[in-house]
């Protein structure tokens, strides 16, 4: 292979032939037992980050549902008070009915108002003689 510069000791100074590094199956060894532990690492991280992006997908999800009920219950909630608004309205209007007749029929003496017209022929007899 030749020589490298500055890999272990030697007596010549800082060259080292080749014949003095380890056996290329136990720098191999090596490589993989660091790259091992690398990876370990690398495979917590990956790990973590997976897990903390999974959690953030989830409280979306919550987040979403959360605020998709909310949106249908306003819905639901604002249809139910038009509906409750509406029948007011129509039960106002029926007791405000039932009042003016009532009102029509205290104005009008024995219901037909008939006793009132004559009143009113009599008061104008004077003037004219329209009445019967």
């Amino acid at each position: 292979m030749g020589n490298v510069y500055g890999v272990g000791s030697s007596e010549e100074g800082a060259w080292v032939s080749s014949e003095d590094l380890p056996p290329k199956g136990a720098l191999a060894a090596a490589a993989v037992a660091v790259v091992v532990v690398v990876s370990c690492v690398g495979v917590l991280l990956y790990r973590q980050m997976r897990r903390r992006e999974q959690d953030r997908l989830a409280r979306m999800d919550v987040d979403y549902q959360r605020r998709k009920e909310l949106a249908e219950f306003t819905m639901r909630r604002e249809e139910r008070m038009k509906a409750a608004e509406e029948r007011t309205v129509k039960k106002r209007l029926k007791r405000q009915k039932k009042k003016q007749r009532k009102r029509e029929k205290k104005t009008e003496p024995n219901g037909s108002g008939e006793e009132h017209r004559k009143e009113e022929c009599l008061d104008d007899e004077a003037n004219s003689d329209d009445c019967n």
